[in-house]
């Protein structure tokens, strides 16, 4: 059986698609977790009306506590020897759980697809897909399509082994407020150990304007993400990688240090190797940065220089 957990907030006007889309599957032997996460509109009723109508679908009402806190708790519930993620205002085509199923059959432990970028006209206007065929062993080249492909932090388009999550007890950090995707995969990814890409593409993403759907930092999530990246790939990120995350880690190790939270030696020896592959764009801010860990007038200064830059 595959579990489907949707975190559900002030989402009267897409639920039903969202819904209706995963009850219509192909696949049948599915339960469906909607996680109502403090809505203030009709969504816990919509919620309730399906839970009525269809045995397969479990409704969880909670205090509002954001999306990972509501996906943790679908975690915890789910019964399914797998699980996946939608959310409320996406929507997925009939054979997304098929192909999953079918993808598994051999055993994997973790199964990709592609997606399509809807906008907010219905406008169809993106197709992303991995293009590894069959079973996957290498975990560094599925990680490196998945983000030449752009697929990498959608939870949506992957299924996960409920057996994995809960044997190294991978949960979505509710402290990360963006792009704590990114940060659960890459954690999922450290343990799981057969992989396969599937060809079919039946998840719709719902793409409003950035500041509707995303605010916040991400600088907490994409370092935690980092740090498993850096045990798959032995402490040898390729660049490639690392490029796009670089700023996100700085801004990271700035922050802590500013506002005087502890960064261990491990931190500082994952930035310090980064920089180096990197290049010394700012040599002021990183010769900061690494001396900041035995004084306190590199501290010091670069409170400065982040109020200065601020």
């Amino acid at each position: 059986m595959i579990s489907v957990i949707v975190p559900v907030y002030n989402a009267e006007q897409y639920i039903h698609r969202c819904v209706d889309s995963i009850l219509t599957q192909s696949y049948v032997d599915l339960e469906l977790l909607l996680v109502n996460d403090g809505s203030v509109d009709n969504s816990g009723a919509i919620c309730d009306e399906y839970a009525a109508k269809d045995s397969r679908v479990r409704v969880f009402h909670k205090a509002n506590g954001g999306v990972s806190s509501a996906r943790n708790l679908g975690i915890k519930e789910a019964l399914g020897e797998y699980i996946t993620f939608c959310d409320a205002d996406d929507y997925v085509g009939t054979d997304w759980l098929a192909a999953y199923s079918d993808a598994i059959a051999d055993g994997a432990d973790f199964a990709v697809q592609g997606m399509y970028h809807i906008g907010e006209s219905g406008t169809q206007s993106k197709a992303l897909t991995p293009q590894i065929g069959s079973t996957i062993i290498d975990k560094q080249k599925l990680i490196l399509e998945l983000i030449n492909q752009d697929v990498f932090g959608y939870v949506g388009v992957k299924l996960f082994s409920k057996g994995i999550i809960d044997k190294y007890h991978i949960f979505y950090d509710e402290k990360s407020a963006v792009w704590e995707d990114g940060q659960f995969i890459a954690q999922y990814i450290e343990h799981a150990t057969s992989f396969v890409c599937v060809s079919y593409i039946g998840y719709y993403y719902f793409l409003p304007p950035v500041n509707k759907k995303y605010n916040g930092d991400s600088s907490y999530s994409v370092y935690y993400m980092l740090k498993s990246f850096d045990i798959i790939f032995d402490k040898n990120i390729p660049l490639e990688i690392l490029s796009p995350w670089f700023e996100k880690l700085k801004n990271f190790m700035v922050l802590n240090i500013v506002y005087d939270k502890p960064l261990n030696s491990e931190c500082f020896d994952l930035y310090s190797r980064m920089v180096h592959l990197m290049g010394q764009d700012n040599k002021m801010i990183h010769s900061l940065i690494q001396h900041s860990q035995s004084s306190n007038v590199c501290r010091a200064l670069l409170r400065i220089v982040h109020k200065l830059l601020s």
